[in-house]
């Protein structure tokens, strides 16, 4: 993985509205006064590459509290320019996909 384009969150109980993040090829900072869900976007993005990160039990919380029924969806580019997306849900595996169709590919394949 070359660098990460996107991550959204959608019908998450922290995030009510679905919530979007487009990163610069550049320099990235996630500002924002305590308790206003910084430290939550590091985690969700953690689960998206990471299947094991949910049995962390700090992890488990955050995902359990913070997205609930949600779903996070994540869009990578590899130094080719391909993009892969993953998504992830609370106690299910991430799962990743490849190109425009959306072809399903195995997870360790956008590591």
């Amino acid at each position: 993985m070359k660098r990460i384009i996107s991550i959204s969150i959608d019908k998450s109980s922290f995030y009510q509205d679905k919530f979007k993040i487009q990163f610069s090829e550049k320099l990235n900072c996630i500002m924002g006064g305590r308790g206003t869900g910084k430290s939550t976007i590091v985690n969700f993005l953690e689960t998206c590459f990471d299947p094991a990160a949910e049995s962390q039990k700090a992890t488990y919380n955050i995902l359990k509290n913070n997205l609930g029924q949600g779903i996070i969806t994540v869009v990578t580019q590899d130094g080719d320019g391909k993009k892969y997306k993953s998504t992830k849900s609370f106690n299910d595996a991430p799962d990743a996909y490849i190109g425009p169709g959306e072809t399903v590919i195995p997870f360790k394949n956008i590591q």
